[in-house]
């Protein structure tokens, strides 16, 4: 197995690719409502962006928003 093919299956381990970056950026959005919602609010920061197979997904950053930690 190449290097890049094992970058692209790293990549791709649970992760669910969206054709743009609109729907990336909306599926994060709702994910944090429904989690905010249950009470399980994500702290961190959530950004979607480019992937190399063509598509886009979404992930958390090692930043924390502080406005939401209670």
């Amino acid at each position: 197995m190449s290097a890049a093919d094992k970058r692209m299956k790293r990549c791709h381990e649970g992760k669910q690719r969206f054709d743009t970056l609109k729907q990336a950026q909306a599926a994060a959005s709702s994910m944090a409502d429904r989690k905010a919602k249950q009470g399980n609010q994500i702290v961190t920061w959530l950004r979607a962006y480019g992937c190399p197979c063509g598509g886009f997904h979404f992930g958390k950053t090692k930043d924390i928003d502080w406005s939401r930690v209670r």
